[in-house]
């Protein structure tokens, strides 16, 4: 067989291929039935990987200038708020402690001694020794003595309480930043604790409609990754700086009209928060075509069918939400939508020689 006879039948085979397959298409796209473009209500979702963490952790400091005597606990260590966790002591704090001693004892030697010079003025007065005025004066006097003693005392309790380092909250030790017989000063952090209290849930959203969607007291659920049951949480912070990825941050608290419900600080999972309810076109799935990385409907009108592209959403259930390319009221090819967008073929594809 030559070539140009070759040819000839390569040609004729494609055609009838062509033509078979136009022929076995006919009567599926006969039967082929539309939808009609419709608005519904939708409640859009928004997921994102979440993370468990700490709001702040609670930094234990030193109150005294002083040496740590004794730290009774360790990393890893639970604490209840208002233990005793440690002591401070050292010369400092011994000579503080002792000046305030002798400071209360002097203002309570003056009390006593204006105590007794009241009492005095009182019986003078009875004999008509002395005025009501000296007696004014002296309980006065007797008056501010009372106030020094009290300030006394009350510097001497603040300086005991200070030598006792006590847990601020609830929580767990993560670091211990002094060790006994270290020598420390006012202010400084001896160790971080992170309360049970102060957990909560950061994601970041990389939807582009995130922004028009998200908003303060937005609920949701964390679904964990190790499979436990999942959580009600609200949006509680919408920060307004975006990460250098472009993902836009959310802070999310466990829901107080839920369960009461546990997390563990750096647990992760996905989060799902719901939007506010609004209608939006949808159309079957089944009727979207993607073609040429875009994605299209057929159009039914009196011309025939036309292609249109379109930009889908959400899906919900059997249908997909469309954000941009239809109107209501129009009519979209949904059954064997493939088949009839691409019916052209024969049109375009050549079998080469």
């Amino acid at each position: 067989m030559g070539h140009g006879q070759c040819s000839s039948w390569r040609a004729r085979l494609g055609c009838g291929i062509a033509a078979a397959t136009i022929a076995c298409a006919g009567p599926a796209l006969a039967a082929a039935s539309g939808a009609t473009v419709q608005a519904h209500t939708y409640i859009p979702h928004l997921r994102a990987f979440a993370r468990v963490q700490p709001v702040a952790d609670a930094n234990v400091r030193a109150g005294l200038d002083g040496r740590l005597e004794h730290l009774l606990v360790v990393p890893g260590s639970h604490v209840q708020a208002g233990q005793r966790i440690g002591m401070l002591g050292g010369i400092q704090v011994r000579a503080r402690l002792t000046s305030d001693h002798a400071q209360l004892a002097a203002a309570r030697s003056e009390e006593q001694s204006l105590s007794d010079a009241l009492a005095i003025q009182r019986r003078r007065l009875a004999q008509h020794l002395s005025t009501r005025a000296d007696v004014d004066r002296a309980i006065g006097n007797l008056a501010h003595a009372r106030a020094r003693r009290v300030d006394a005392q009350q510097h001497l309790d603040a300086d005991r309480e200070l030598a006792i380092l006590r847990a601020p909250a609830n929580g767990a030790v993560i670091a211990v930043h002094a060790q006994d017989g270290e020598r420390i000063r006012a202010g400084q952090a001896l160790m971080l604790i992170q309360p049970d209290a102060a957990l909560w849930l950061m994601a970041s959203v990389y939807d582009p409609r995130a922004r028009a969607q998200l908003h303060v007291g937005m609920h949701g659920q964390f679904r964990p990754d190790d499979g436990s049951a999942a959580i009600a949480v609200r949006l509680v912070q919408l920060p307004p700086r975006l990460h250098a990825d472009g993902g836009q941050p959310i802070a999310m608290v466990r829901d107080g009209k839920a369960a009461p419900a546990t997390w563990t600080n750096g647990e992760t999972g996905t989060v799902i928060m719901r939007g506010r309810a609004e209608k939006r076109l949808m159309v079957p799935t089944r009727a979207l075509v993607l073609d040429r990385g875009h994605w299209w409907v057929l159009l039914e009108t009196g011309q025939g069918a036309r292609q249109q592209q379109v930009t889908p959403g959400d899906r919900v259930g059997d249908s997909t939400v469309i954000m941009r390319g239809l109107r209501a009221g129009q009519k979209v090819v949904v059954d064997h939508v493939y088949r009839r967008f691409h019916n052209a073929i024969a049109q375009h594809y050549q079998i080469r020689d």
